[in-house]
């Protein structure tokens, strides 16, 4: 009998899903597919298999599923634009980690998402490394409180005592490079 890869979905995992596709085993599919993918271990034509396998799970229904995807994929540069983006449209909890971590997202696609108003993107990119200047300027100029209070707290994002603006939020940018040095 054959070893079972808990890390590669094989013909038995495939007969699972068919006879019982509920979302704990759609999520398990999703880790393994995004796993594998993250890895970039696979042939060409693995690869492409894979991702049209993510591009489905990543409109799952069920958040768990999409979540599980995100949780493998969040860091990976690999990842398409279009997906990430439109991960980056689904709901917080699931958009959240790829915006945090993802290399695949432009400066303007950060602007871009940013200038859509939601808090929890705008604090979820107001933590990623390396936050450019850009994108923190428009975090403080238009974001809510929470977003700018990452951003504050983020020691590696470029920010300029004007693009903050009010005196409040120099003195507490001043707080913040005073404690780093």
């Amino acid at each position: 009998m054959s070893e079972h890869d808990p890390k590669r979905l094989d013909a038995a995992d495939l007969r699972k899903l068919i006879a019982e596709p509920s979302a704990a085993n759609r999520a398990e599919a999703a880790e393994r597919v995004g796993t594998l993918f993250a890895a970039g271990e696979l042939t060409d034509r693995e690869r492409e298999i894979a991702l049209d396998v993510l591009r489905l799970l990543a409109r799952d229904a069920e958040q768990l599923v999409r979540g599980a995807l995100v949780g493998c994929l969040r860091a990976s540069p690999d990842v398409p634009h279009e997906l990430a983006m439109a991960i980056a449209a689904d709901v917080d909890a699931v958009s959240a980690p790829l915006l945090q971590f993802s290399p695949v997202f432009t400066e303007q696609d950060l602007l871009q998402i940013i200038a859509a108003g939601n808090t929890a993107k705008q604090t979820a990119i107001a933590t990623r490394a390396e936050l450019p200047e850009a994108a923190s300027t428009a975090i403080a100029a238009t974001a809510a409180a929470p977003a700018v209070t990452a951003l504050l707290k983020n020691e590696t994002a470029a920010i300029s005592a004007t693009a903050l603006g009010s005196e409040e939020h120099t003195s507490e940018l001043q707080s913040r490079e005073t404690i780093s040095y």
